[in-house]
């Protein structure tokens, strides 16, 4: 199995969630992954696969400075280290994107309202949550203002 297979199979995997996430949010399939987060869960673990017995290969990481970022990052040749990188930021932004879906339904804020939220979160991960909070914000105001 390669690097690049593993890659393809779970960046497919991550599609049909986002989508059940902004188009059926409130489907019994869509509420059952966000009681029990399968794919994220399969994200992390195939990480945990690829870093944990490599962890010595990532030399000196040194996290608290930006000039060691870089150097880790530039110290990623194998396939395996690019995925699992590639992994983590799918498996965050997916969580992020279901807490997204629960807090609204929990707040009952209305599906289409965060439908950009989702596709920033999908696309660029921070400004989807970044929005949602500011929808929030918004939204609460509206309804103490009534």
């Amino acid at each position: 199995m390669t690097a690049s297979f593993v890659f393809n199979v779970l960046n497919f995997l991550i599609l049909p969630v986002w989508v059940m996430y902004i188009f059926a949010p409130k489907w019994y399939l869509t509420q059952l992954h966000l009681k029990y987060p399968i794919v994220p869960i399969l994200l992390a673990i195939a990480y945990a696969l690829i870093i944990i017995p490599n962890l010595g290969l990532i030399g000196e990481a040194n996290f608290s400075s930006l000039e060691g970022i870089k150097k880790l990052f530039s110290n990623m040749k194998s396939d395996w280290f690019v995925t699992a990188a590639w992994f983590h930021y799918l498996c965050f932004d997916l969580w992020v994107g279901g807490w997204i879906v629960s807090d609204s339904q929990a707040n009952q804020l209305k599906s289409i309202y965060i439908i950009p939220c989702l596709l920033f979160t999908f696309m660029l991960g921070p400004v989807g949550f970044l929005g949602y909070w500011i929808l929030k914000i918004i939204s609460k105001q509206s309804v103490e203002n009534q």
